[in-house]
C-alpha cells in the first residue's frame, strides 16, 4: 500500500513498477507522477525508462485461480520432518600429487634451502638458485607435496616441517630408495652449482695475520732468515773468531 512507503525506502529502488492504484496521491508516492489511477485491473501495469513513461501488461490470475492453486499444494501429502539434502564439503587444501620421478633437478637443492633458512617461500628459491618464478613455483609445490614445507596460509610464511638438515638427508635419502633414484649427497657438485651448505672458512683478525708475518718461513727445511736478525748473526761470528784467534795466540805462547 501507498501509505506504507516512505521516501526513503522509495530512494533504494532504481526500477519502479506502478499497477491500478486508487488516487493520483497514491501514484505519485509510487512513480513520482500520475498515470496508474487510470489502469484497468487485468493486469495492466505502468513503469519508467528514462524520462518516459511506459505501459505494460502482465497475465492477469484471477482469485478462484489463486485459491485453487493452493488449495492444490495444501492437498498434498506432508511429512513429519523436512527432508535433509546432502552437504558437500570442501577441501581446504586439496591434496597435490606428487611423483618423486618427475621431480625438478634442483629439489635437492631447494630442500636444504629452506632447512637452513627455515623459510618456504618461492622469492628465496629465485634468489639462491637464480631460478625463474614459475619454475621456483613448481618447486614450492613439490617440497609440499613430499612433506618437506607445509601448506600455503596467506599472509603467513609456509612451515618447515624438518628442523634440521641431518633428518633431511635421511629424509631424502629414504625417498631416492624407495622410488630407486639416485641421491646426491650434499659435498658432490650438481650443474656446476655449489651446495647451498657449502662450509666457509672465517676470516682472520688483523692480530693474526701480524703474528704470521712474523714466523719463520720454512722452504726445503732451511730457515729463511729475516733481516732484523742479521746483525745479531753477525757479530755471534765476529765473538767466536776473535775467541779462537785468542786461543790460538795462546798456544802460541
Amino acid at each position: 500500500m501507498a501509505r506504507n512507503i516512505s521516501p526513503q525506502l522509495r530512494a533504494n529502488f532504481s526500477f519502479r513498477i506502478g499497477m491500478k492504484l486508487m488516487s493520483q496521491n497514491e501514484s505519485k508516492k509510487i512513480l513520482d507522477r500520475i498515470r496508474a489511477e487510470k489502469l484497468t485491473s487485468s493486469g495492466q501495469l505502468v513503469y519508467e525508462r528514462g524520462e518516459k513513461l511506459i505501459k505494460g501488461h502482465q497475465p492477469y490470475l484471477d482469485y478462484t485461480y489463486l485459491s485453487s492453486i493452493c488449495e492444490y499444494i495444501g492437498s498434498q501429502r506432508g511429512y513429519p520432518s523436512h527432508y535433509l539434502l546432502p552437504e558437500y564439503r570442501f577441501a581446504e587444501n586439496p591434496p597435490i600429487l606428487f611423483d618423486p620421478k618427475d621431480r625438478d633437478q634442483f629439489f635437492e637443492e631447494a630442500a636444504r634451502l629452506v632447512v637452513i633458512y627455515q623459510q618456504g617461500s618461492t622469492s628465496l628459491i629465485q634468489r639462491k638458485l637464480k631460478l625463474g618464478y614459475n619454475r621456483s613455483g613448481r618447486i614450492i609445490d613439490q617440497l609440499e607435496a613430499a612433506g618437506i614445507i607445509g601448506p600455503f596460509e596467506g599472509s603467513k610464511p609456509r612451515e618447515v616441517l624438518f628442523p634440521d638438515e641431518y633428518a633431511l638427508e635421511q629424509y631424502l635419502e629414504k625417498l631416492a630408495a624407495n622410488n630407486n633414484l639416485e641421491y646426491t649427497p650434499p659435498n658432490i657438485y650438481n650443474n656446476s652449482k655449489k651446495i647451498i651448505n657449502t662450509p666457509i672458512e672465517p676470516e682472520l683478525s688483523m692480530k693474526k695475520i701480524d703474528d704470521l708475518k712474523r714466523e719463520p718461513i720454512y722452504t726445503e727445511n732451511k730457515p729463511i732468515v729475516s733481516k732484523k736478525n742479521k746483525g745479531k748473526v753477525f757479530v755471534f761470528l765476529l765473538i767466536v773468531v776473535v775467541i779462537l784467534a785468542f786461543f790460538y795466540w795462546m798456544g802460541k805462547q
